[in-house]
């Protein structure tokens, strides 16, 4: 006797409400395309390397087909000598707004901002004021050169890095603000790191990408769990719970808890 198969009306509810959200959401998900285009060296990115974080953003699987040909207005697709990618058809300054917005949540958001604050540490009075991680220890001249990066001039991820020197200490500063603003994108704020290396070229990222954020444990968190080195960022966490989380991870994080109750 055959047996019919079928959603449960939960799983039915759940996936109706994340096919909801991902319609309320498209403007979003298309502002963050544009804002990796926008953060790019040449203001293009190839196909593959943003499918590579089409999970983590949000995106539709056929994100190309149903989101980027809906808006000509936005993005070129072009073919290159290594594959098709996206092309930005425009700049927009109102999306370039990477230091207004920070502190703009840090006057929004005082009671992420104090819980953040009582998870660092400040070091004694003679050594550089550094904020880390509680139980994070570092090395006096490791204090000292993450102090002295720290107070470097801030560097927007979006401004024109054409004839930045590579490998130079200017050029890690803008890396970082890159990083926080890509992890800052996600839904989980975290990524594999190997998937961050395809865009190497694009970003002017360094060729040891992975030991450049061990370099700032103040800004991001490095986990092997699961087998693939993750990065995450550091502030969007309370210890290993996410303070703000999207709706769209909400969905899908029920979701899957309803899938291993039915299949378990």
């Amino acid at each position: 006797m055959k047996k019919d198969f079928g959603l449960s009306e939960e799983a039915e509810r759940l996936f109706l409400e994340e096919s909801r959200l991902k319609e309320e959401q498209e403007g979003i998900l298309v502002e963050k395309i544009r804002k990796l285009l926008m953060m790019s060296v040449d203001k293009t990115l190839l196909l593959y390397k943003i499918s590579h974080l089409r999970k983590d953003l949000g995106l539709p699987d056929d994100f190309k087909t149903n989101l980027v040909l809906k808006y000509p207005q936005f993005f070129n697709v072009i073919e290159t000598e290594e594959g098709t990618a996206l092309e930005l058809a425009s700049w927009d300054p109102a999306l370039a707004t990477y230091e207004k917005s920070h502190k703009n949540q840090r006057n929004s958001k005082n009671k992420e901002e104090n819980q953040y604050n009582r998870r660092i540490q400040t070091l004694s009075s003679n050594l550089p004021m550094v904020k880390l991680p509680k139980g994070y220890l570092l090395k006096r001249k490791e204090k000292e050169v993450l102090k002295r990066f720290q107070d470097m001039s801030y560097m927007s991820p979006y401004m024109d890095i054409t004839n930045l020197e590579a490998c130079s200490r200017r050029a890690e500063k803008h890396a970082c603000a890159v990083l926080h603003e890509i992890l800052s994108l996600t839904l989980e704020k975290k990524i594999v790191i190997d998937y961050l290396t395809h865009f190497k070229r694009d970003y002017k990222f360094s060729i040891k990408l992975h030991t450049m954020l061990l370099r700032h444990p103040d800004q991001f968190y490095v986990s092997s769990k699961g087998g693939r080195d993750s990065v995450f960022l550091r502030e969007a966490y309370n210890g290993s719970e996410l303070i703000e989380k999207d709706p769209l991870l909400v969905v899908k994080e029920k979701l899957g808890k309803l899938m291993e109750r039915e299949t378990g």
